[in-house]
Order: structure tokens, then C-alpha cells, then sequence
């Protein structure tokens, strides 16, 4: 896999920085939390871009930049469930 560039890294970083603390459930949004999931915690779209993240207080960390075609897989393999149980997105 291509590792994605400065551009796309700055530019997930912003995006997540800026919409980490919005609701994902609204209308239109390019956020989706992860349901049955601690780790990532939510997923933001990009074009046709996927990057996976997780949510600490002021601090966002990107887990995975990944395309659209790759992005559930990656989430079944590297996701973990939450205590509740349960691997998949919400």
C-alpha cells in the first residue's frame, strides 16, 4: 500500500481536529462513529479516503489513513471491541 502524503496527512488532521468534538449522527456527516468499538472510536471521510481515529480529550489520533475500498477490512482486522462487544460499524 502507498503511504499517503504530507498533504493528506495534514489534511486529516485538520478535518479531525476541527469536527472531533461535532456530533457524527447529524445529517451530511463526513464523521461516523464506530458503534461496538473502543478502538477506532470514529471514522472521517475524505473523498475517497478513509481515516480511522480515536478521541482523547483535546488530542486526536490517527490510527490509519486508508482508501474507501480498504477501510471496513481494515476495521474487522484492527479494530477492537468495546466491553459491550461487537466489531462493526454503527
Amino acid at each position: 500500500m502507498n503511504r499517503p502524503g504530507a498533504g493528506l496527512y495534514r489534511t486529516v488532521m485538520d478535518a479531525s481536529a476541527t469536527r472531533a468534538n461535532r456530533s457524527a449522527s447529524s445529517s451530511g456527516s463526513r464523521i461516523k462513529r464506530l458503534r461496538g468499538l473502543a478502538q477506532p472510536q470514529y471514522r472521517l471521510r475524505i473523498g475517497d479516503v478513509r481515516a480511522c481515529y480515536d478521541v482523547a480529550g483535546d488530542r486526536v489520533e490517527v490510527l490509519a489513513v486508508v482508501s474507501k475500498a480498504q477501510a471496513d477490512a481494515w476495521v474487522q482486522q484492527e479494530g477492537r471491541a468495546d466491553e459491550e462487544g461487537g466489531t462493526g460499524e454503527g
